[in-house]
């Protein structure tokens, strides 16, 4: 779990020229696409880029977050003990890495440790030789070749620790300019492997699962990744500062709260490499924020 204390830039972007409206404190990977999501809707919103949005919204220097991770139970009490009340969260958006491979490749799942020796930083080099896995055993099989896109981590979290190397480790990597360039490279070669932040997967390819300790493969689909269980998998959440005594939203919260209802925002969202949220997590948000009843008996956890 992530856990930043400093701030990384103090200073407030607005989005209107008039008017001073309540701050939103957002995490540096998610500022430039609210941007736009905010501008494309001609909505105010005043954007404050922190690295620590629980310690912000604390702090009341913003009424309202987006952040990588969910509240700890100790930022809770600091803010149930300042303002009496517990602030709301509800998802935002999501953005998951998909490891894809050739269509003739008989592998389904990897585990986390295959991808750190195939992807990750190393002191020396290392290399997976596909033979080693079960149904590899051809001449055409050899050591795995790994490709991505250049920059494609720049805005995300889980993975790009895995790819971030040190000056003097060694990244076996071969970066490519575009996706297409890449889908070629591994559909051309049975030895090829790569990762990808987009949401779908060309026709000459697949996406495989990922393995936890325990040997149960998942695959992305709204549930695993929204759950967590999904390991290469960031949730970004919405956090509220909602007096008990308000009725409803206020028209600034109810504004960023529709850039996740929106449907008209799925393009923008998937531009950036996010995933605009699956019907059932924005029904998930409505419940929580009291605007329609649950489908199931006692609501959602």
């Amino acid at each position: 779990m992530r856990l930043m204390t400093h701030t990384l830039i103090a200073t407030g972007i607005m989005l209107a020229s008039c008017s001073v409206y309540a701050a939103v404190a957002v995490e540096k990977e998610l500022n430039v696409m609210v941007h736009e999501l905010a501008n494309a809707k001609n909505t105010p919103v005043q954007l404050i880029e922190k690295g620590d949005i629980q310690a912000a919204m604390i702090a009341n220097e913003a009424s309202m977050g987006i952040s990588s991770r969910k509240w700890l139970d100790s930022e809770i009490a600091l803010f149930e003990n300042k303002f009496g009340y517990r602030p709301v969260q509800i998802f935002f958006t999501y953005d998951a890495v998909s490891i894809l491979v050739n269509q003739d490749n008989p592998v389904r799942a990897m585990t986390m440790g295959q991808l750190k020796q195939i992807f990750g930083c190393q002191d020396s080099p290392q290399k997976l030789d596909w033979r080693q896995l079960p149904d590899h055993q051809n001449e055409d099989f050899s050591t795995a070749v790994p490709y991505a896109v250049s920059g494609e981590l720049d805005t995300h979290l889980n993975f790009s620790k895995l790819v971030d190397c040190g000056k003097d480790q060694y990244l076996a990597t071969q970066f490519l300019s575009s996706h297409d360039e890449m889908n070629e490279q591994i559909s051309s070669d049975i030895n090829a492997i790569g990762y990808s932040v987009l949401p779908g997967v060309p026709d000459d390819l697949k996406r495989i699962a990922i393995l936890d300790d325990r040997g149960k493969a998942f695959t992305i689909d709204p549930e695993t990744v929204l759950s967590g269980r999904y390991p290469l998998a960031n949730v970004y959440y919405l956090s509220l500062n909602i007096p008990p005594k308000q009725k409803g939203l206020t028209s600034e919260q109810q504004r960023l709260v529709d850039l996740t209802f929106d449907q008209d925002n799925q393009s923008i969202i998937e531009k950036h490499g996010f995933l605009p949220l699956p019907a059932e997590a924005v029904h998930r948000n409505q419940v929580k924020l009291k605007q329609v009843l649950p489908l199931v008996v006692g609501g959602y956890k």
